[in-house]
């Protein structure tokens, strides 16, 4: 290793030191510093020493589309609060006051509500499904299936 490279390393350990309390084991005293070190060594790179772990890292993405939950995490990135999240607003910030609200604030947010189709989805639908049958049909003219021959 030359001495530009050693100086290098040097200015990165001095400058994880100055952005991070704990940034080695020798800085361990508490158990609260060792839980910072573990955070601190998930998220840096790999490059730097770290793992480069970041999956613990929660994203609207990973919650199901059509639950309460999603929503919770849109408006939290968006501000912007869609009917489903306005309709059970008050019961999921409601203190609860016994196990039963408790099960229901958790069954709303766990529920998978399907989503509502409007007529403009329902003809989409249907001339799709036209355009199946009819590409489907066509192919099956005058032939006979696999299953048929057997």
């Amino acid at each position: 290793m030359g001495n530009r490279k050693y100086y290098d390393l040097m200015l990165q350990d001095e400058l994880m030191r100055l952005q991070h309390r704990v940034a080695d084991e020798t800085d361990v005293v508490t158990v609260k510093d060792f839980m910072r070190l573990l955070a601190v060594t998930d998220e840096t790179g790999a490059d730097m020493g770290g793992k480069a772990n970041t999956w613990r890292q929660l994203t609207s993405q990973a919650a199901p589309r059509h639950t309460v939950f999603r929503d919770v995490f849109d408006f939290l990135a968006t501000r912007r609060m869609t009917q489903r999240l306005q309709r059970h607003l008050p019961l999921l910030t409601a203190m609860p006051s016994s196990q039963e609200v408790r099960r229901e604030q958790l069954r709303v947010l766990a529920e998978v509500e399907a989503p509502r189709l409007t007529a403009e989805d329902r003809q989409r639908m249907a001339a799709r499904k036209q355009k199946w049958h009819a590409a489907e049909g066509g192919g099956m003219a005058g032939g006979t299936s696999r299953r048929s021959s057997r």
